[in-house]
C-alpha cells in the first residue's frame, strides 16, 4: 500500500468539471541524484538558476574555506530536494491553483482515483440529502412535487 496525493483544480464555471492530478507520495530520486533534472520534468524551470545560483555560491565560499563546503553543501542540498520534493511539488501546485483534495492509501493511481470518485459521490448523495431534511416536507416526492409550485 502507497500514499497518493490527490490535487484538484477548478476548470471554468462548473464544479463538476475539474482537473485532477495524482501523485505518489514518495522520495524523489531524481531529485535526489540531480536536482535541475527533477525541476524540467516537473515544469519548474524557475528553479533551475536558484540552484545553480547555489552551487556558485558554494564555490566562492570553497575558495575561502576549503573544497569540503562545497562537497558538504552539494550534499546537504540533494538530500533536501530528494527529501523535500513532496513539499516543494505541494507548494508549486498551490501556486497553480490546485488544492490538496485527498491523501489515500492504495495500491495503485487507478484505485486512488476511484476512492476519490468514490468520495466524491458519497459527498453529493450526503449533500442532497442534508438539502431535502432541511427543508422539512418528509419525502424527496413530496418536495418535488412542491418545489414545482
Amino acid at each position: 500500500m502507497a500514499l497518493f496525493e490527490i490535487y484538484t483544480k477548478k476548470r471554468g464555471f462548473d464544479n463538476n468539471n475539474e482537473h485532477i492530478l495524482i501523485y505518489r507520495d514518495k522520495i524523489s530520486y531524481a531529485a535526489l541524484i540531480f536536482p535541475p533534472l527533477w525541476f524540467i520534468l516537473n515544469k519548474n524551470f524557475f528553479l533551475v538558476p536558484f540552484y545553480i545560483a547555489i552551487i556558485f555560491l558554494l564555490y566562492v565560499i570553497s575558495i575561502y574555506f576549503g573544497s569540503a563546503v562545497i562537497i558538504f553543501g552539494i550534499i546537504f542540498i540533494h538530500l533536501f530536494f530528494g527529501f523535500q520534493s513532496n513539499l516543494i511539488r505541494e507548494w508549486l501546485l498551490n501556486l497553480r491553483d490546485y488544492k490538496l483534495e485527498m491523501i489515500v492509501t492504495s495500491e495503485s493511481q487507478i484505485s486512488a482515483y476511484n476512492t476519490y470518485r468514490n468520495n466524491k459521490e458519497n459527498e453529493v448523495i450526503l449533500n442532497d440529502n442534508s438539502t431535502q431534511n432541511k427543508s422539512g416536507t418528509g419525502s424527496g416526492d413530496e418536495e418535488a412535487i412542491l418545489n414545482i409550485f
